[in-house]
């Protein structure tokens, strides 16, 4: 699994660039879900085999794509801040992992029940990472069906005011560049 995870993340470093950061993470995350479903399901030993190396070819990108996710969402100047609370998150809630498994595998008496506990807990990353892309497009008004539809990256006066509230000295260049970017396209 880590040689997997090494070919993974130099194999998609070649190439993240061409791709968007919050799809790919999205299938990189469903990719270990499959993978664990697959290890949970067969006892042939090849079969697992190939299903351990697909999860530690899709780990070695999740360890690449947050930053990148991050570049694309905030400010360079917020840059900083964003990525050190995301990796305090995301450090406090993997080191709480095995204990949560622990727990689950003596509730139940054996590793199925801690299995499918990770599985769902891939799919519900996955769907909260690409959250944003499903709602990437929306009536530009409650009554506007059919008018003309706008990027949700482009900021509304609600999420203009967050932004405000969060990051003041570079809220007004953000919301100008992302505005600037989703019109370019």
């Amino acid at each position: 699994m880590t040689f997997m995870a090494i070919a993974g993340r130099l194999g998609l470093g070649v190439v993240v660039d061409r791709f968007d950061p919050r799809l790919v993470t999205s299938a990189s995350l469903a990719s270990q879900a499959a993978a664990l479903l697959i290890i949970l399901a067969t006892d042939s030993v090849p079969v697992v085999w190939a299903a351990c190396a697909l999860f530690g070819f899709s780990v070695g990108n999740i360890i690449t794509l947050p930053p990148l996710i991050i570049n694309r969402e905030f400010s360079a100047a917020s840059f900083t801040v964003v990525m050190g609370l995301a990796n305090a998150i995301s450090g406090t809630v993997g080191s709480l992992g095995p204990a949560l498994l622990g727990l689950v595998r003596g509730w139940s008496g054996d590793y199925h029940m801690a299995l499918v506990l990770c599985i769902a807990l891939e799919l519900v990353a996955a769907a909260l990472v690409i959250e944003r892309r499903l709602l990437a497009w929306r009536p530009a008004s409650p009554e506007g069906r059919g008018r003309a539809l706008h990027r949700i990256h482009e900021p509304d006066s609600a999420s203009a005011a967050w932004l405000d509230c969060r990051f003041p000295p570079e809220s007004d260049r953000f919301v100008a560049q992302r505005r600037s970017s989703a019109m370019a396209q």
